[in-house]
């Protein structure tokens, strides 16, 4: 994902959204689900935001 966002920086008329998928939270292992389903959907959010601002893509 980050390889993409890198390449997205450099040409961003190549993508116009990126999507987040949130339905897979059933079928993550029980070590990857110790948080509630808000707490980790925010935490996804919130990584993928600043993983955007780093390379100055923003979010519309």
């Amino acid at each position: 994902l980050l390889g993409v966002m890198d390449i997205l920086k450099e040409n961003p008329s190549l993508c116009s959204h990126i999507e987040m998928e949130t339905y897979t939270w059933e079928v993550l292992p029980p070590e990857l689900k110790n948080r509630k389903v808000v707490d980790q959907l925010v935490a996804e959010y919130e990584w993928t935001l600043r993983q955007m601002a780093e390379r100055g893509l923003t979010a519309v």
